[in-house]
């Protein structure tokens, strides 16, 4: 198993329950490995792809651009996502999807993913199931946005981040790799660079978190969450939350 398949079988795996046939198949579905330079378009905005992508290693992001030149980054990728499935389905890119960091991605063309699913029709309920989380994520983004202060909203982004790297072995006891700028967090987060950096300042005076060498480690799990109000039930995974 490739570097590209093991991911896939992994994130599926985590979110669906499969068994020998299908799990081989996913084993060895061909995949095309691309490298793009961090800040590099991997799909843009009006693109009809053919093919869907998995990142393998680094981080994504998906974004839109503003007629003013300003960013909105809509969610941050990590090894395992398939950023771009809906693909299948809807015909044309409505945002761009760059790098973050140096990414490798695995390039599936459509026409094999349908084939797939036609063979082992449970894939496609598989497939479904990543786009409905994907889309409980951005919920929860919308609602820590709309209703929720620069503390609590960067305190649960920080618990959303770790378990999602948990999910993929990524994690080393409470501490991950968070390889993005204050400024990318911000775009993110609805915050300006300013806002971000006192936030995180007293984050970190206050002992819930330490950030060191583009690293998080999470000093005291419980008193963040209830700072973030953060249920993990949203994720749709079977998560240990640290203790």
């Amino acid at each position: 198993m490739t570097d590209a398949t093991h991911r896939l079988v992994q994130r599926i795996g985590r979110i669906f329950s499969l068994n020998e046939d299908e799990r081989h198949a996913l084993a060895t579905v061909p995949i095309i490995m691309h490298t793009f330079a961090s800040h590099q378009d991997i799909v843009q905005e009006g693109d009809q792809p053919g093919q869907c992508c998995l990142i393998v290693a680094g981080w994504a992001c998906r974004y839109r651009i503003l007629q003013h030149g300003g960013r909105q980054i809509l969610s941050f990728h990590i090894p395992g996502d398939l950023p771009n499935i809906h693909g299948l389905h809807l015909p044309v890119t409505d945002h761009s999807l760059a790098a973050v960091t140096t990414v490798t991605v695995g390039f599936v063309s459509h026409a094999q993913i349908h084939d797939l699913i036609a063979e082992h029709p449970r894939l496609g309920s598989a497939f479904w199931k990543d786009t409905l989380i994907d889309a409980a994520i951005y919920r929860e983004r919308i609602v820590g946005m709309g209703r929720k202060e620069a503390l609590p909203r960067i305190a649960h982004f920080f618990c959303e981040v770790f378990l999602r790297m948990q999910a993929v072995d990524l994690t080393t006891q409470h501490s991950c790799s968070l390889p993005i700028t204050q400024t990318e967090m911000s775009d993110a987060l609805g915050l300006s660079s300013v806002h971000v950096s006192r936030v995180l300042r007293d984050l970190r005076h206050q002992e819930f978190i330490a950030l060191d060498h583009r690293t998080l480690t999470i000093l005291d799990w419980s008193r963040l969450m209830a700072l973030a109000e953060f249920n993990p039930t949203y994720l749709h995974q079977d998560i240990s939350v640290p203790t």
